[in-house]
């Protein structure tokens, strides 16, 4: 993918990677629009079978990240990748023989597991390429999260043309299309993206230490990381905002305005439309961790705009509550670029070298657990309360961000301490030489 540097960083490897991604996520898209469709006329599986069996999944695919980025230091992030895109697309064959509930719930759980597992080898990945162009790490995950909600809208594009027909094997068809792009894109990351991938120096533990002698610490996982872990609590609450587009808002039009439900999808479309031309220029400031958690705490500011826009649009004239949600959406999609950029810069600027699967995995934690309880908090708030729901939502949005900046100082404080007593492990013995340097 010969872009220009102007819409992709001046990293090969990252446009290689591109080209990965476009092809994953397009089939990605493919499962949104069929797979739900998939499973109740193809499986024969109520909603409410669906929808309880995915979460659970989901639940049970945040156990496993941890290990898997731990993994992903220790054997490489292109192999551990390039492993589960080969067994996500044979998982998603096997939905073709899940005839009943219990079947269906064992290869959700599977595939789950492989979608939260490859989450941190991605991020890894990502790292490592861009280990001699460190400048450009957040600008690169900004351009692949583009290509990213490129991918989707072609998947959805040709996906919902194609289940028009509406038959049993029109469903079929698009799992198998599915389980093709995992392959393929495995194939596109083993011949385009250049064997870099190193094994950790420490068998036990990813991150480099000083020689075990005096009062060498050992070191700490992410999950022992308390100011990271706080950091990423922090980022996780706010993390509720990726739902309230998908989920809060078909509630909202259908239930509380007067708008046509036929306009979601030219109000969700405009959100893909900001994110493919914008996450880039808005990720510019979040090179370094302190300015990532600035554009943290302002993408707060943005969400309590968006969710008075939201508020406003209450069973208003049709006309102008259409025109005060296309004006939501737009606020909130600017919050969401902050705070995504914002996210990338927090999980590789606090993370550390040769851990990075492990941090991303703990960071990713934050943003699995708050998408796993999204669908009933933002019900109870939106849907449950109506205009004082988008309120309290405002604040669940807006005070973490607050916080942000002294949790990242803290963190920062935390790391320079540690590296400083790697480095000079045992300082008593040479406190009792002589002195011969001058004062």
């Amino acid at each position: 993918m010969r872009l220009p540097s102007r819409v992709a960083p001046p990293v090969a490897a990252v446009r290689s990677l591109a080209a990965v991604t476009l092809v994953n996520t397009a089939g990605d898209g493919l499962f949104a629009v069929g797979g739900i469709l998939f499973f109740i006329h193809s499986v024969g599986l109520s909603a409410a079978q669906v929808g309880f069996g995915l979460t659970a999944a989901g639940i049970a695919a945040l156990v496993v990240s941890v290990p898997m980025g731990r993994l992903a230091d220790r054997l490489g992030p292109r192999r551990v990748l390039t492993v589960l895109l080969c067994t996500q697309g044979v998982v998603t064959l096997l939905y073709l023989v899940a005839g009943s509930y219990p079947s269906f719930q064992v290869v959700a759980v599977l595939f789950a597991i492989g979608n939260s597992s490859a989450a941190p080898a991605r991020g890894a990945l990502v790292a490592q390429i861009t280990k001699k162009h460190v400048e450009y790490r957040v600008a690169s995950r900004a351009f692949l999260r583009s290509v990213t909600n490129v991918g989707l809208a072609i998947g959805t594009l040709i996906g919902g043309a194609l289940i028009g027909a509406g038959t049993a094997g029109t469903y079929d068809a698009l799992m198998v299309v599915d389980a093709g792009t995992y392959l393929v894109a495995a194939l596109l990351l083993v011949t385009l993206v250049p064997a870099t991938a190193t094994v950790s120096a420490s068998a036990s533990s990813p991150v480099k230490t000083a020689a075990p002698t005096g009062g060498a610490t050992a070191p700490r996982s992410a999950l022992r990381d308390r100011p990271y872990v706080v950091v990423t609590v922090l980022s996780g609450v706010i993390s509720l905002q990726y739902d309230v587009l998908p989920t809060a808002l078909p509630l909202w039009v259908a239930l509380q305005t007067d708008v046509a439900k036929g306009w979601l999808g030219p109000l969700l479309f405009a959100n893909t439309i900001i994110v493919i031309l914008f996450q880039q220029a808005l990720a510019r400031g979040s090179r370094t961790a302190d300015g990532a958690a600035l554009a943290v705490r302002r993408s707060g500011l943005w969400f309590v705009g968006s969710c008075a826009l939201f508020a406003l649009s209450y069973h208003g004239h049709a006309p102008i509550a259409l025109l005060v949600l296309f004006g939501a959406v737009v606020v909130h999609s600017c919050g969401e670029l902050l705070h995504a950029a914002g996210g990338f810069g927090l999980s590789f600027g606090l993370g550390r070298d040769g851990a990075h699967g492990e941090y991303q995995a703990v960071f990713g934690l934050g943003i699995g657990a708050s998408r796993a309880v999204a669908p009933l908090v933002l019900t109870g708030l939106v849907i449950g309360l109506g205009v004082p729901g988008w309120i309290l939502l405002a604040a669940l949005l807006f005070v973490p961000g607050l916080a942000m900046p002294a949790a990242v100082r803290w963190a920062q404080r935390d790391r320079t301490r540690e590296d400083a007593d790697t480095a000079d492990p045992d300082p008593s013995p040479r406190s009792e030489e002589p002195n011969h340097a001058s004062s």
